[in-house]
């Protein structure tokens, strides 16, 4: 009698941040949030499981983070994603999922003033930041000395 031989394990596929892109701006309890924050492995209420205000939700192993907007009254809506790629003080791993627009985290400091060019609608450079606008969001990248080290994307406030 001779066995089957064993399946392959299927490769995780991972996971795309632009998803969250459309998200921004939706109040805690939006069924595509929830379900995606479910299929990130986070399953508890956001208003029952977060100790801070406005509420937050961190992903330490995966790198990333969602910060809700400060009002205590409505539903709290999503106004910031965090993929932390290299900032290890933080408490968080190592992004490992797909960044938006095509961002690399091998996106060197030197190219930052073309790292968006035909996406964004203007750049705004710092010594350590680099500031990118769209028409309903922004997109905020911190450098270090050779590479980029975290990407933050921020709803527009007037939108």
């Amino acid at each position: 009698m001779t066995s089957k031989p064993a399946k392959p394990a299927r490769a995780k596929k991972p996971f795309d941040g632009a998803r969250l892109i459309p998200l921004l701006r939706a109040p805690h309890d939006d069924k595509h949030l929830v379900a995606i924050l479910r299929e990130l492995g986070h399953t508890k209420d956001l208003l029952e499981s977060s100790r801070t205000w406005p509420p937050s939700i961190e992903l330490k192993k995966l790198g990333l983070a969602l910060q809700f907007e400060g009002k205590r009254t409505g539903k709290p809506k999503l106004l910031q994603i965090q993929f932390e790629l290299r900032r290890r003080w933080t408490g968080h791993s190592k992004y490992r999922g797909l960044l938006p627009y095509g961002l690399s985290p091998d996106l060197r400091t030197a190219d930052r003033s073309t790292a968006l060019v035909g996406h964004a609608t203007k750049v705004t450079e710092g010594d350590d930041w680099s500031y990118y606008d769209f028409p309903t969001h922004q997109v905020a990248m911190g450098f270090g000395k050779t590479f980029v080290e975290t990407v933050f994307v921020m709803a527009d406030k007037s939108v």
